[in-house]
C-alpha cells in the first residue's frame, strides 16, 4: 500500500499508466504468497480513531494534559473540548485499486484457474469451449477465439435437422426418433440410440 501526498504523486498514476518500480517503497506491504487463498473480499476502511495507537501514544501535552494514550482519551471526554473536536475530516484526492498484470492469464491458459483473477493479459480475450472433448466446457485465453469446427453427425438428445448449416445424420449407432417432445402438439426427430424407449421431455 502506498500513500502519496499532493504534490509528490507519480506521473505514471496521474496518466491511468502505474510502475510501481518506479515509486518509493511502500508504506506497507503484506507478502501472502503462501495463504493468499485466505484473503479475499476485502474491504477497505476509512475512519478518524482519536486515540487509536498512532495519534493516543503520541498525544501532545496541552491544556493541561500531559500527553500520551490517557491523556487523549481523557482530553476527548472533557466536555470543554467539545468546540475543538466539532470539525474532522479527511481531504482524500483518491484511492485506486490495481492489479498486477502478472495475475491475467496468459496465452492457453485458463483464466480462472492456477490463481488467476479471471482475467485474461493485455491483447487476448476469454474464449470458451470443450478444449479436452469430454462435455467439459472451460475458458482459455487467446488473441483469436479458435473456430468451432463443423459438426459431422448428430449428437444423442440433438435434432438432426436443426444443426447449422443443413441436415446431419445421427452420429454412429443412433436413430431418428419421430416424436412430441415438448408435449405440445409439435413433432420433431432426435437422435437416439432406441426411438421405442421412453425419453424425459
Amino acid at each position: 500500500m502506498w500513500v502519496f501526498f499532493r504534490g509528490s504523486v507519480p506521473e505514471n498514476i496521474e496518466t491511468e499508466d502505474p510502475d510501481p518500480s518506479t515509486w518509493e517503497p511502500p508504506y506497507a506491504n503484506f507478502p501472502l504468497s503462501s495463504c493468499m487463498n485466505h484473503f479475499h473480499d476485502h474491504q477497505l476502511i476509512i475512519n478518524t480513531a482519536w486515540c487509536g495507537d498512532l495519534a493516543g501514544n503520541t498525544f501532545p501535552t496541552m491544556n493541561g494534559f500531559p500527553g500520551g494514550r490517557a491523556s487523549c482519551e481523557g482530553y476527548v471526554r472533557d466536555p470543554r473540548n467539545k468546540e475543538a473536536l466539532n470539525e474532522s475530516y479527511w481531504l482524500i484526492n483518491s484511492v485506486k485499486i490495481y492489479k498486477a498484470r502478472e495475475s491475467c492469464a496468459g496465452a492457453g491458459d485458463d483464466p480462472f484457474s492456477g490463481g488467476f483473477d479471471g482475467c485474461c493479459q493485455d491483447g487476448l480475450q476469454q474464449c470458451l469451449r470443450d478444449w479436452d472433448n469430454d462435455g467439459r466446457y472451460f475458458y482459455r485465453c487467446f488473441a483469436d477465439c479458435p473456430e468451432l469446427p463443423s459438426p459431422t453427425c448428430t449428437e444423442v438428445g440433438q435434432d438432426p435437422y436443426g444443426q447449422a448449416p443443413s441436415f446431419q445424420q445421427c452420429c454412429g449407432g443412433l436413430q431418428q426418433c419421430l416424436n412430441d417432445w415438448n408435449g405440445n402438439g409439435r413433432s420433431y426427430y432426435l437422435c437416439f440410440a432406441e426411438c421405442s424407449s421412453p425419453h424425459p421431455r
